[in-house]
């Protein structure tokens, strides 16, 4: 497996998603594309933001929303689905840590 830094340039915590895929809620877009790069499928729907990423062997989705409090402030992750490309449930720190190490690389 490929390394890659610990933070971001923006200075999200790869490492600690890694560790706790739950750390993904409440990331900002430009901290989940700081630490995987642009989605390859972005989709607006209501208030909500989808986005989602496709590695070789899974894919992630993002559904940002902003604060219940602030509709029209920041959006953030509050819910994420992790699958294989068979749409079955994988391995979270294996699936997330090779979109970071694509986004690495492109770097």
């Amino acid at each position: 497996m490929m390394l890659f830094a610990a933070c971001s340039e923006d200075g999200a915590d790869v490492d600690a998603v890694l560790d706790d895929p739950g750390r993904l809620r409440g990331q900002s877009p430009e901290q989940i594309q700081a630490m995987f790069g642009a989605p390859g499928f972005k989709r607006r729907e209501g208030p909500a933001r989808i986005w989602q990423y496709t590695g070789p062997t899974c894919n992630l989705d993002l559904f940002f929303y902003p604060a219940k409090d602030a509709p029209d402030g920041p959006i953030a992750v509050v819910h994420f689905e992790i699958r294989d490309v068979t749409a079955q449930p994988v391995t979270s720190r294996g699936c997330l840590a090779t979109l970071a190490n694509a986004q690495s690389a492109a770097r």
